[in-house]
């Protein structure tokens, strides 16, 4: 390309955390050497000193229950086996690849504000029991994230709109037996199907086996999420990104978790559970569990965030639990950020969108001052000189889908955004710059570099309009991407320009796509 690309020298986790089957083996040979070993010194001591040997049992077995770890002996139990312990969520990775990334807000701009601590509390329904179904993915799917969703969008009392779990549970359990579902499936049928109130489709949980009428299936689509994206921190690297989970709670938007959860987990009491020694040693044996975080806090427990629970009221701070930033970071293994659907920002005709170049400097920057040079052409009015690095920025008060494409010098076009595996769904709005861990730095290649930003309403294809670009054969940048658009474009867009970018609000005029292109001019 004419203009290079150099890395933003941050400090970004790359690894590449698989996620793991929702139950998988113990602990391994060792630990069960050290079961038979005890075992035998046990009967060893009942042969030869039978009454001191049980007196020690007794003590050593009160003393094992209330403060033993039962991966000494290498087992797990669970101290309070209730029906509100049942878990069922399956891990697949492979389903976790499919969705694709939030892209995250970005805090160099100084215009996205991320509060210390925020919480949905007040919008979440009462904590209820899933009982000994295995039905967590929808209570923390629909009963949990989408009433909250509801709530926030109409500020209605959540108990007086909750949506069924067993509505969508029924329609993805993976077997008769109602033991388990995949947490991807269920914000598919949210996204797709949509949801229905729980007085519309009460929750047995004796049985799974009641499937929605073709009414009810048509009733719920009223109650579809817009888009749901996962929380991790790129395509390739799966570890969750905190701060884009705290970007999403902060704005309305519940994060559905899939967490490894070990015994203590079960019988956790008050407002914070800490894991019991050893239980952060393979941790992937533990089980599956789908549960909805709603807050956060970075002062609370020295930062921590807050979980909703389908066990219960009276399981940990009725229902709800705080897990401590480590401790979540370390069990969590899937999170998909549910967008809000509010009428704030969601308007199917609407766009509002900012647009400009953000000049580095060191660890911040001023925007590039632009002026209007064409009907939907821009260019910076002082050139850029040689060894300077910018961005690409992105402010929208309205949900849109947006894809960037930049020009060679060879003349061919190319893909800049989405990147691999992330989603082009601006659902919660704000500030972003892209490219997101690097820069464009300009070079003495010619005098004029090239960028097209689309915004559109409904998703685009982006492949297929790269392919049209650079098959077009039309003169210029700027007429090959319009071309490739076709009638989705909208023809005279009315653009405002001041020192910090270029702007558009207004009526959609009955199409789907806005585009700007930026001359780049460089000295």
């Amino acid at each position: 390309m004419a203009i290079r690309l150099t890395d933003d020298n941050d400090n970004r986790s790359n690894n590449n955390r698989g996620t793991s089957g929702g139950s998988s083996g113990g602990n391994g040979g060792g630990n069960g050497r050290g079961a038979i070993a005890i075992i035998l010194l046990i009967l060893f001591g009942l042969f030869r000193y039978p009454k001191t040997t049980i007196l020690l049992l007794a003590v050593g077995g009160t003393l094992f229950y209330f403060y033993g770890d039962p991966k000494w002996l290498g087992i797990e139990f669970n101290r309070d086996s209730g029906d509100q312990k049942a878990m069922g969520c399956q891990l697949d990775q492979s389903l976790y690849d499919k969705v694709p990334v939030f892209e995250g807000l970005d805090a160099t701009t100084g215009e996205n504000t991320l509060a210390s601590a925020t919480t949905l509390e007040k919008y979440a329904p009462s904590r209820r029991s899933q009982g000994h179904q295995g039905s967590c993915v929808g209570w923390a799917s629909a009963y949990a994230a989408r009433t909250i969703v509801e709530a926030v969008e109409t500020g209605k009392d959540p108990n007086s709109l909750v949506f069924s779990p067993a509505f969508m549970y029924n329609q993805i359990a993976i077997s008769s037996s109602c033991n388990g579902s995949y947490t991807y499936q269920a914000l598919e049928k949210l996204k797709d199907g949509g949801a229905l109130p729980l007085e519309d489709f009460p929750y047995d949980v004796n049985s799974c086996a009641r499937k929605p009428e073709r009414d009810e299936l048509e009733a719920a689509k009223q109650f579809r999420i817009r888009d749901y994206t996962r929380i991790s921190k790129s395509g390739n690297a799966y570890d969750i990104d905190l701060t884009a989970l705290k970007q999403n709670i902060q704005r309305g938007g519940p994060v559905i978790i899939a967490m490894m959860v070990p015994p203590s987990f079960s019988y956790a009491s008050g407002n914070l559970w800490e894991p019991r020694s050893g239980e952060r040693d393979n941790i992937d044996k533990h089980g599956g569990h789908a549960m909805c975080v709603i807050g956060y806090d970075d002062n609370k427990h020295g930062g921590a965030v807050q979980i909703m629970n389908s066990w219960g009221a009276e399981w940990g701070d009725k229902g709800l639990i705080w897990v401590k930033y480590e401790d979540f970071l370390t069990f969590a293994r899937e999170a998909f950020a549910v967008h809000p659907t509010t009428s704030r920002t969601i308007k199917p005709n609407m766009f509002h969108l900012k647009l400009g170049l953000w000049l580095r400097q060191g660890s911040s920057g001023k925007y590039i001052e632009m002026e209007q040079t064409g009907n939907n052409l821009f260019e910076n009015i002082e050139p850029l000189k040689k060894g300077e690095s910018f961005k690409i920025a992105v402010n929208n008060s309205l949900d849109c889908y947006i894809y960037i494409f930049g020009m060679e010098a060879t003349g061919e076009s190319y893909l800049l955004f989405p990147y691999e595996k992330t989603s082009p769904y601006f659902g919660i709005t704000g500030t972003r710059l892209f490219p997101k861990t690097k820069s464009f730095t300009v070079d003495d290649v010619g005098n004029k570099d090239y960028m097209a930003i689309i915004a559109s309403k409904k998703p685009l294809d982006a492949n297929a309009i790269l392919e049209r670009i650079n098959s077009s054969s039309k003169k210029g940048f700027a007429a090959r991407v319009n071309e490739a658009l076709g009638t989705q474009a909208m023809k005279s867009p009315a653009w405002e320009v001041d020192n910090k970018g270029i702007s558009f609000e207004g009526d959609t005029q009955g199409k789907n796509a806005l585009t700007m292109i930026f001359a780049i001019s460089k000295q």
